[in-house]
């Protein structure tokens, strides 16, 4: 099962505001959401960091921010 976290927009806000209150809503969130925990599962599949609960920074969106974002 393919999750959304990586499309998310919560996710999206909190990365490019991380001291906003949805960004506080979202590391909550990551607690107890079961399609976030699918998402760390998925990483870990492919080898890729897993990110630690709550956390903004993942080497996934490293690797695929390319800079060509609006």
């Amino acid at each position: 099962m393919a999750t959304n976290c990586g499309k998310c927009f919560l996710r999206r806000h909190a990365l490019a505001n991380p001291q906003s209150i949805l960004a506080g809503i979202w590391r909550w969130h990551t607690g107890w959401c079961s399609g976030y925990k699918a998402y760390k599962a998925e990483l870990a599949a492919k080898s890729i960091n897993k990110p630690e609960q709550g956390s903004l920074v993942y080497s996934a969106d490293k690797k695929a921010d390319t800079g060509n974002s609006r």
